[in-house]
């Protein structure tokens, strides 16, 4: 990685001045979500009002060579499921001294790539901020190169079948009101962690990304993989490789959008108990220009050697009067701990103008573990509807 870094620098053309002023963009964006739900269960208790405000800008300017050289931030508040924070924790607790329970030296485990624990954490996370982008990218004919705090290419080039909702969406949730959402479909495995990454220029509708991670046990908001539950063995990741093709064609004689997309990763683990994690995603989406949009996404991991994770995501959107029309489904097992979460949305999203918009939607949701001999709770089911509003500036 550091001998390709310095090659692309040194194929890089230098100038002494600009040909343009620098340019400047920020952002605010809010972002409500009020739920109504039922527990049929009496398993993970709900929440009725979440909610995030984030705050993101770039300054850029482009040489005299054509080559733009950019800076971006992003900051985010944010207050989520308490059990759930960050898409780390826990949906149903399974301590390992109770029979069918999974258990590795006495101590609980935890999916490498779904972060899910079998037992709960002592910390409930309140609202927190978290600086989610601080980045410099390098954009010329070669392609562009970024270095610093990032999704890496497996989000960055995620395809599939469109959300109802944006931040309370039905698969990888920024927001989870019923707090038993186990679906991930985005191969995200190093979060917001520091990194480089380099994306090729796109050629024909296709192109390619690669990002490395050094460390990643990151606190972010979408994906806390340093949150820890006592009694718990962490796989500890490290060294994240991700590569990743995106193509997108518009079809002109069937007036068609096609995107698809199709990653993979690696990340060793510094646990002995844990191997290196492999995680492989394909997404494929079809749209046409206000009419619709459909598509799914598939995942599959080895989860760090306890029992493989698979999740699918599948959605349509249809457009009639300046409404969305949507409906999605998804579905995720998780053989480590043993547990299937899936649920089913719809909904219909308007915007009131270009700063306003809202999402009204009703949700079923499920979670189930797969025990012997347990006499506790072993499955929780929520349902019930969803309002999102969101205000961007």
């Amino acid at each position: 990685m550091r001998i390709f870094f310095l090659m692309f620098l040194a194929g890089m053309p230098l100038a002494s001045a600009a040909v343009a002023e620098t340019e400047y963009d920020f952002d605010t964006d809010l972002t409500l979500v009020a739920s109504i739900l039922s527990d049929e269960s009496q398993g993970v208790e709900t929440e009725s009002l979440m909610g995030e405000l984030s705050f993101g800008g770039s300054a850029s300017q482009v040489l005299e060579s054509g080559v733009e050289v950019s800076a971006n931030f992003a900051f985010r508040l944010q207050s989520d499921h308490p059990n759930r924070a960050g898409f780390s924790g826990h949906i149903l607790e399974c301590p390992p001294a109770f029979a069918g329970c999974p258990s590795l030296n006495g101590q609980g485990v935890r999916g490498a790539f779904s972060r899910i624990s079998t037992l709960s954490f002592t910390d409930e996370a309140g609202p927190r901020g978290s600086l989610e982008r601080a980045y410099i990218e390098v954009d010329g004919g070669w392609g562009a190169l970024g270095i610093g705090i990032d999704e890496g290419v497996g989000a960055r080039f995620y395809e599939g079948g469109p959300t109802v909702f944006t931040l309370a969406r039905d698969h990888d949730p920024i927001l989870d009101p019923t707090g038993i959402n186990g679906v991930r479909v985005r191969n995200d495995i190093s979060s917001i962690g520091a990194k480089v990454s380099y994306v090729t220029p796109r050629i024909l509708g296709l192109r390619a990304g690669l990002s490395y991670t050094p460390d990643a046990g990151t606190r972010g908001l979408d994906l806390d993989t340093d949150r820890r539950a006592p009694g718990v063995i962490e796989p500890e990741l490290n060294d994240v490789i991700e590569v990743g093709l995106q193509f997108s064609r518009l079809l002109r004689s069937a007036d068609l959008r096609v995107r698809s997309s199709l990653t993979w990763s690696q990340a060793n683990s510094a646990s002995s108990f844990y191997s290196d994690t492999s995680t492989t995603s394909f997404g494929l989406e079809f749209e046409r220009r206000d009419a619709f949009r459909v598509g799914f996404s598939l995942l599959s991991s080895d989860n760090g050697g306890f029992g493989d994770y698979s999740a699918v995501s599948a959605g349509g959107e249809w457009y009639v009067d300046g409404w969305a029309i949507g409906v999605n489904g998804v579905r995720a097992e998780d053989d480590t701990i043993g547990f299937t979460s899936q649920s089913v949305t719809v909904g219909a999203s308007h915007e009131i103008n270009d700063k306003i918009d809202f999402t009204i939607g009703y949700r079923d949701s499920e979670t189930d573990f797969d025990l012997v001999n347990f006499s506790a709770q072993n499955s929780a089911t929520h349902s019930g509807v969803l309002l999102e509003v969101r205000i961007q500036k």
